[in-house]
């Protein structure tokens, strides 16, 4: 989640004088040299918001981080746990204990060797106080935490010369293979407190083991808004990636997005539905596009706040509590018209917590799934007690309603009320969010704004940049939102962050149910796969039925990229740990692209920098580079415009 700051390419053969609005003018990075210095660049439309792997939270960020640092183990092409920095994992007892073999021979990034003690430091670092360090806590929540003193059957140990073993409060199934937690450099981390590595630490050098190293400026480059840059680690103990480096160019705009695309400025692009049409239907020769089922799970949903503590209680809505009310909603939210008018047809329906992209774990309702049916949505309300005001045609309570709610210990410890009253006459009034960055969500917004009146609901939006709606949901300031979540291949993560365990991080939604913490449970322990892919059928079930989320659309990735430059993109469908957005270290596709040789490209011997100051409104500058064909599209054409999204029918 991320937001957004604006690029300016400039690129002319004669001096030139540029017009600068104050704090707009940015870097201008013309085209090197292949063989002098390959570069892959990508654009993208959301922030790497933060170097520091326990504070970013956009995918772009974990992107980021996995090609920066390693994990134990990574995914290769079809979704499959291989080693990286652990080669192999047992557990003698069940899984109450996993015993990992580390690699040897791995290096950071400042050249020194990567030792077992950084494994076990690793760990033992995330687990110090998940009250604050909540980023990684879905993998490690389980791991039983040593009291003082104590240095054995607790934490990570260090048990063999090459050996770690940790040690669960229960059998934890996914401790096999899939603990995505980045492997940090005990010399750089241990001296950062807790507090700060959640808030405030900026990481301005991060050091992994990943195959791409930080550019010495990085730090500058983040923080002014400015392309980030990697370099090949030529000491990668899967071998030096044979691309030098990646650029991550950011846009605030999309339609600069795609003509930087098609102007052969930036290598592959991470578009929209929208901006994928618009470079598809431009049918440039030597531009590839690809679309599909993304692998990091990734999905759009309408949350309904459950935050229950007396502030919030006071100012939001009571009746969000109300299972009829969400049941209601989700009766009365038309997801395949969202999905063909907002996302353009490209995606699958929403329904559960794990994407269909892993069949394995998906669980799809049948019977008890909530169909779109606006007579059925006031059913359900009119039994439930909500009567229409003919006055103003909205729903209200007929009547004080006295809900009792489950409060898992450790939402008691929250503030967690135990009943609330829907008082007489309450309206069935809500506020809703959704962010800037994503302007198809204040689509879909608007549109269940009108859908939803029909059964006498009203919805007031609000649009913030992504920034402040983090602060904001998690704050519980609106009733509802429209937001998105990812993971990775297990369903331990994307189940954990509806559990109780992550009621102090990750839960934006702060849903909290005894019987879906027990399936969660159940299958964290369940050795057998299936054995436990029955209990995560089971907890998604419970959840899907429980509306909390209303998950609206499993959205495709949309990526395009130039042919010229580099082989081996591959079929991200058919293998979708390819794709761009995989970010779970060893990542296929950078690992295995390859430089096409003999390719012209831009060259340029000047780097040219436009600087604005507060209140500066002209710079001039000189630039002179040379111009090489490479059969891409003339600046001076026209250039696509991102098609528009049709109005959603009025009522």
């Amino acid at each position: 989640m991320g937001s957004s700051r604006s690029l300016a390419i400039l690129a002319c053969a004669c001096a030139l004088v540029l017009a600068i609005p104050p704090a707009v003018a940015e870097p201008v990075y013309p085209r090197t040299s292949q063989r002098g210095d390959n570069a892959l660049t990508i654009g993208h439309l959301f922030a790497i918001d933060s170097l520091n792997p326990f504070i970013g939270f956009s995918n772009e960020a974990y992107l980021f981080y996995s090609l920066v640092y390693d994990y134990l183990f990574s995914l290769d092409e079809q979704q499959n746990y291989v080693p990286n920095i652990a080669l192999s994992s047992a557990t003698p007892d069940g899984g109450r204990t996993w015993v990992y073999q580390i690699r040897q021979g791995v290096k950071w990034h400042d050249g020194n060797d990567l030792n077992a003690s950084d494994v076990a430091f690793t760990i033992n670092y995330n687990i110090q106080n998940f009250w604050l360090l909540w980023a990684y806590e879905p993998y490690v929540n389980q791991v039983i935490q040593c009291p003082v003193g104590q240095t054995t059957g607790c934490g990570a140990q260090v048990t063999g010369l090459w050996e770690v073993t940790i040690s669960f409060e229960r059998p934890f199934s996914p401790g096999s293979a899939a603990i995505v937690v980045p492997i940090l450099q005990r010399a750089q981390w241990e001296g950062v407190t807790a507090p700060e590595a959640q808030y405030s630490y900026p990481n301005r050098n991060p050091i992994g083991t990943g195959p791409y190293m930080a550019d010495p400026d990085i730090y500058n480059q983040w923080l002014n808004g400015n392309p980030i840059v990697l370099h090949r680690n030529p000491s990668y103990h899967f071998g030096a990636p044979a691309v030098e480096r990646i650029v991550f160019r950011l846009f605030s705009d999309e339609n600069a997005l795609v003509a930087a695309l098609i102007r052969g400025e930036i290598d592959v692009a991470a578009l929209s539905a929208a901006g994928y049409d618009a470079v598809d239907s431009a049918n440039i020769a030597g531009i590839d596009l690809q679309e599909g089922l993304t692998v990091i799970q990734y999905w759009i949903d309408l949350g309904i706040t459950q935050l229950n503590h007396p502030g919030v209680n006071i100012r939001l809505n009571p009746a969000r509590f109300d299972l009829a009310v969400r049941q209601a909603m989700a009766h009365a939210t038309d997801k395949q018209f969202i999905l063909q008018q907002f996302y353009r047809g490209k995606g699958a329906l929403g329904s559960t917590l794990v994407s269909p992209v892993s069949l394995e774990w998906h669980y799809e309702p049948t019977a008890e799934a909530f169909d779109y049916n606006l007579t059925k949505a006031a059913q359900i309300l009119e039994s439930a007690g909500y009567v229409v005001d003919t006055g103003t045609g909205l729903r209200k309570a007929a009547s004080a309603k006295v809900l009792d709610i489950y409060c898992s210990p450790e939402n008691l410890a929250r503030g967690c009320q135990t009943q609330v009253t829907v008082p007489q006459n309450q309206d069935l009034k809500f506020t809703m969010v959704t962010r800037v960055e994503a302007p198809e969500e204040r689509q879909v917004a608007e549109f269940l704004k009108q859908t939803w009146a029909q059964i006498g609901i009203e919805l007031t939006i609000t649009t913030e940049e992504e920034i402040t709606m983090n602060v904001d949901v998690y704050g519980g300031e609106f009733d509802t939102y429209i937001w998105w979540w990812s993971a990775d291949a297990d369903p331990n993560y994307i189940l954990a962050i509806q559990s109780n365990f992550t009621l102090n991080g990750w839960s934006d939604n702060y849903y909290d149910n005894e019987t879906y913490n027990n399936f969660y449970l159940a299958q964290l322990s369940a050795i057998d796969a299936n054995q436990r892919r029955q209990y995560v059928f089971d907890a998604q079930r419970v959840h899907y039925l429980g509306a909390a989320f209303i998950i609206l659309v499993y959205p495709y990735f949309q990526y395009a990229w130039w042919t010229d430059e580099y082989a081996g993109w591959g079929d991200m469908n058919a293998e979708p740990g390819r794709q761009l957005g995989a970010f779970w270290g060893k990542h296929p596709l950078f690992l295995e692209l390859m430089p096409i040789p003999g390719t012209n490209f831009f060259t340029s011997n000047v780097v040219l920098i436009a600087v604005a100051g507060a209140g500066a409104a002209v710079a001039a500058v000189a630039i002179v580079f040379f111009l090489v064909s490479r059969g891409r599209q003339k600046r001076e054409e026209a250039l696509p415009e991102l098609p528009p999204v049709p109005p959603p029918p009025r009522t």
